[in-house]
């Protein structure tokens, strides 16, 4: 009996394992599955002009995939930055929580046709909280608040590339 117990507890851990294997899959880093799909096959994103540009392209290329050797389609952004001090402390006048704005102007062009697809301006704003005596934790959280914004505004660029097919 203690032998039949053991042979069903055999099988049952052996059913258990073939079926969380099963379930488990595995696929490339830049697939272009359901799970990880990649949009940008045809779009060349051009070079960015400076460290903003850089970082909302970036966070674009993540989001939709690297650049089509063979594009058809080219994405043209430039990312404007503003940044304010919103709370201000009492007594010392410090901004205690400051703002970052990210502001892009966009087109989408065909290049073999040379007619715009798409065009227009998106935004995306984040606040974070600044100290009153460090000055380099403040560039940090700037910092920081800039690339949180930047993933922000590629979120909002990518249905723009969902139109280049």
């Amino acid at each position: 009996m203690l032998l039949f117990s053991r042979l069903k507890i055999g099988i049952f851990a052996a059913v258990a394992a073939i079926l969380t294997l099963a379930a488990c899959t595995v696929t490339p880093l830049e697939s272009t599955g359901r799970s990880g799909s990649k949009v940008a096959k045809g779009i060349s994103f051009l070079e960015p002009s400076s460290r903003i540009d850089q970082k909302v392209r970036n966070a674009v290329i993540d989001l939709v995939g690297k650049s089509d050797p063979e594009p058809r389609f080219a994405f043209l952004l430039n990312v404007k930055k503003q940044s304010a001090g919103t709370a201000i402390a009492a007594g010392s006048g410090e901004a205690l929580v400051g703002k970052v704005t990210l502001i892009a102007t966009f087109e989408l062009t065909d290049i073999d046709q040379g007619s715009t697809v798409a065009s227009g301006q998106r935004t995306a704003t984040v606040t974070y909280d600044r100290s009153v005596s460090q000055e380099y934790a403040n560039d940090r959280a700037e910092g920081d608040a800039e690339t949180r914004a930047a993933r922000a505004l590629a979120l909002k660029l990518r249905p723009v590339l969902l139109q280049a097919k």
